[in-house]
């Protein structure tokens, strides 16, 4: 480990690797000391902070070994230390995830915005993340908020402060970050198919530094859109590696068909905008969607080579098109591998707001760089919570 001379940030540096580690399970403390590499002095020093700021409890159980002797005891994150929280704002609704540090979903559910007038279409986000926080505050008295992060269709800052461009809530260049610095617990934005990614970095499988791409299939219908809006939007998160990838502007993962032209209008997929309202209407519609999806995402693991392609947002009859789309290109040998690595989610609806809450619990646990400041509009509470105590 590299020895900084700041000792305050290296104890700092010490219990958040304590914290990792026990993130994966129960350990004791000799056993700490082995994985980290620390003196067992300093491993104690460290439980004992934390312990005391509660952010880690003993479990009651003891190790079995031989001999006579004290048996050690485990130590544990105790994951009702704060709560986490992940928001999925649609056009007409918004889903809500509450989960405890380790990201485990505690309750998830669905509302419709309250009525708002106001002037401008950003005057009414406002309004409407306001009054989320405001149940947030409500639903978890009693019990810290350690950040929340707000999944939204379109392009996002990198900081996550600024959304460039939604058409679903009418924004385009919109710098939150002084309104979001006049609430408790600090608050972020991510594109919703990031957020779907992120989902499966936690809640996916156990390879570490695993690599594959989310596609999100987001139907339209039944609202009113905008001029020139399409009722289909898709987008995709991609993580290489076990890091999500934004892009070098953080504009990584914005869909665009090759088939796409501009002359025509269309915008993410080769259909006029009449095309795709009638999709529902005319099967052979639904068809070739299905198949320009398919062959964009061909190419796009040809030179990405992801694990897994999951496939979510579909509806029910979207999907039985999937799977038949899917199993036509399953004939060839050339296209075999691809159908193999392809994964359709049959239940997505949490995806995105347990996403945001997996990027916030993300930012809890990571080890922040010396110099780095940390405030009340920073995940990164855990850190802060152990020095305050």
């Amino acid at each position: 480990m590299r020895i900084v001379q700041n000792n305050l940030f290296q104890k700092s540096v010490n219990e958040l690797l304590v914290l990792r580690e026990l993130r994966k399970g129960p350990l004791s403390r000799v056993k700490l000391a082995s994985l980290l590499g620390l003196q067992q002095s300093t491993v104690t020093y460290c439980t004992s902070r934390l312990t005391e700021a509660g952010l880690i409890r003993l479990t009651g159980n003891k190790i079995s070994q031989r001999g006579a002797g004290r048996k050690p005891e485990l130590l544990a994150v105790n994951p009702d230390a704060g709560r986490i929280i992940g928001v999925e704002m649609l056009r007409g609704s918004y889903r809500m995830s509450i989960c405890d540090i380790l990201g485990n979903l505690i309750s998830s559910d669905v509302s419709l915005y309250d009525d708002v007038s106001s002037s401008t279409q950003e005057e009414m986000f406002r309004a409407r993340v306001d009054t989320i926080v405001g149940r947030v505050l409500s639903r978890c008295e009693g019990t810290d908020v350690w950040g929340m992060c707000i999944a939204v269709p379109g392009i996002v800052s990198l900081d996550g402060k600024k959304i460039i461009d939604c058409w679903t809530h009418g924004l385009r260049e919109c710098d939150f970050s002084g309104f979001l610095s006049s609430f408790s617990f600090p608050i972020v934005f991510e594109n919703d198919a990031n957020c779907c990614a992120l989902k499966y970095v936690i809640h996916g499988s156990d390879i570490e530094d695993d690599t594959f791409l989310y596609v999100r299939f987001q139907s339209y219908d039944g609202l009113v859109l905008p001029p020139g809006i399409p009722s289909i939007g898709i987008g995709t998160g991609l993580v290489l590696a076990g890091k999500l990838y934004r892009g070098y502007r953080g504009r990584g993962g914005e869909f665009r068909s090759v088939y796409t032209s501009t002359a025509s209008g269309a915008t993410q997929l080769s259909f006029s905008h009449e095309e795709l309202a009638r999709r529902h209407e005319d099967p052979m519609i639904m068809e070739s969607i299905v198949k320009e999806l398919l062959e964009n995402m061909m190419s796009i693991r040809a030179l990405l080579d992801p694990r897994t392609i999951y496939l979510g947002g579909f509806d029910e009859t979207e999907r039985q098109f999937l799977i038949a789309g899917l199993h036509e290109f399953s004939d060839s040998d050339e296209t075999a591998g691809f159908v193999d690595s392809c994964v359709i989610i049959n239940k997505a609806e949490d995806d995105a707001s347990l996403g945001a809450a997996s990027l916030v619990v993300d930012e809890v646990f990571r080890i922040p760089r010396l110099g780095e400041r940390s405030d009340k509009n920073t995940i990164n509470w855990m850190s802060r919570a152990i020095e305050d105590s």
